[in-house]
């Protein structure tokens, strides 16, 4: 590794943020950061190309450019014949309308709008003293030597066991006994698709002792709770008739979120969220006992639901008629359709009301109704009231 790959590599895993290095125009290095949500990180990638071909002909040590609408910023970074690409960071706090914004431009729908979410959180904010410093570090950095030998010292251990008292022993035996019986109400209630039940389930388990955090207990040990958390929901949202490959796309997602947990105190907020995400998948797309078919077209459905697509589609990618595909899902749900596809936008718009980020109008368009109006009457005719009148109630109870 030369010493340009060591320096990319560090501040890489340092910042968190994207390196490029060129020489000559040529990649001699280069760090890219993995964002789980393809419409981002195509964008990101996007910004860097064409702000790499704008800077690559202009000879300054130093050059920013902000991107208005995302607020990402980018720096170029030169010396000699050695050109660094940066970012994307900000430059101050990002506005909450600009990530409102962004969701409206890559049509990123509610079951993802929390990995953007994420992405701004983790941007770091970088300062003209931070450029200037990593500018210095180009022109003068220097290779280490690989191949330098460590040496680590013997490894001491120090006895710091303790004996519980007998009367803790029993409260924790209590607590395990009792939180068999809570992991199976968790799952049956997964299982059923009841998420509101399973809220009063996660409400109860404050009655029960809960042993304090051992000195051990890292946020790596909560995150590996959660991940088993994940598997077994997993289990429990596919025994009660959720399609496997729906619930394995679920179960990917919630890994994500889990892996970007910042300290022990989202136990409980991811807890809630991974067993209500599989409860409302199992009650809103439960497929058990259809036909391939059927299930299939379900999950094209679910997929698909910002973009714009016809009955003809999901018949075109699943190699059947349209008509045979309109007459098999109609004989075995007693619903056309088109009539769950409009269902399932209106669920999806539910859930963007609820979460109070986005206008109507924006939501209208990312679920691509014809219309402000036309998305109105569907609301209307499936809910019962206004999708205006919907938003004044939500901010009424919360």
């Amino acid at each position: 590794m030369n010493s340009y790959n060591q320096l990319g590599y560090h501040i890489f895993h340092s910042m968190q943020m994207n390196v490029i290095i060129y020489q000559k125009e040529t990649v001699i290095s280069e760090y890219l950061m993995t964002v789980n949500l393809v419409e981002l990180e195509q964008y990101v990638h996007e910004l860097m190309k064409t702000f790499y071909e704008s800077t690559k002909i202009i000879s300054k040590d130093i050059i920013i450019q902000k991107y208005q609408e995302s607020e990402c910023v980018f720096a170029s970074l030169k010396h000699n014949d050695i050109h660094m690409i940066l970012g994307p960071f900000l430059d101050n706090n990002h506005q909450i309308s600009t990530v409102s914004q962004m969701k409206v431009k890559l049509k990123i729908d509610a079951h993802h709008s929390s990995i953007l979410n994420q992405f701004y959180e983790d941007l770091e904010i970088m300062l003209p003293n931070d450029l200037r410093f990593i500018h210095k570090l180009l022109s003068t950095y220097e290779g280490y030597d690989m191949n330098s030998r460590i040496h680590s010292l013997k490894l001491v251990s120090l006895d710091i066991t303790s004996t519980l008292p007998q009367e803790k022993l029993s409260e924790i035996r209590l607590y395990i006994k009792n939180n068999y019986a809570f992991e199976e109400k968790l799952m049956k209630g997964i299982e059923t698709g009841d998420p509101e039940g399973l809220k009063n389930v996660l409400n109860s388990l404050s009655t029960f002792y809960l042993p304090d955090r051992l000195p051990r207990d890292t946020l790596r040990n909560t995150k590996n709770k959660m991940i088993i958390l994940n598997s077994i929901s997993t289990r429990a949202a596919i025994k009660g008739g959720l399609d496997i490959y729906h619930a394995h796309e679920i179960s990917t997602k919630l890994g994500i979120e889990i892996e970007q947990m910042k300290s022990h105190h989202e136990q409980d907020r991811i807890s809630l969220h991974i067993v209500s995400t599989y409860a409302e998948a199992v009650r809103d797309f439960k497929t058990l006992h259809y036909p391939d078919l059927v299930r299939q077209t379900y999950l094209y459905i679910y997929r698909h639901l910002k973009e714009p697509f016809s009955v003809s589609d999901i018949a075109q990618s699943l190699y059947v008629t349209q008509e045979h595909l309109s007459r098999t899902f109609k004989k075995v749900t007693h619903q056309t359709i088109q009539d769950v596809i409009m269902m399932y936008k209106i669920m999806e718009a539910k859930k963007l009301i609820e979460q109070n980020e986005l206008n109507l109008i924006d939501i209208s368009d990312m679920l691509c109704f014809s219309s402000s109006s036309h998305f109105s009457t569907a609301f209307k005719q499936q809910v019962g009231i206004s999708p205006k009148d919907y938003k004044k109630q939500m901010l009424q109870t919360t």
